[in-house]
């Protein structure tokens, strides 16, 4: 997943929220690779799947829940 240039933006403006929107796991040891993905990203990927019809708001919704409620 990649960040949009409006979620930089919105992040620089200081438009996140949130640490959750943010926040990212990584490796103990460089070269400290991702091990998981900010809130941010899948947010920008939810809002492209409602965008393009692949994904219904109420599925959007409780996948948002789900990963938010992860950590």
């Amino acid at each position: 997943m990649l960040s949009s240039p409006e979620n930089a933006s919105s992040a620089c403006r200081g438009g996140v929220g949130s640490d959750d929107e943010v926040a990212l796991i990584h490796g103990l040891e460089s070269p400290f690779r991702a091990v998981s993905e900010p809130l941010v990203h899948i947010r920008a990927s939810l809002q492209h799947l409602r965008d393009s019809g692949a994904l219904p708001e109420p599925r959007i919704e409780e996948t948002l829940t789900c990963f938010k409620n992860r950590w």
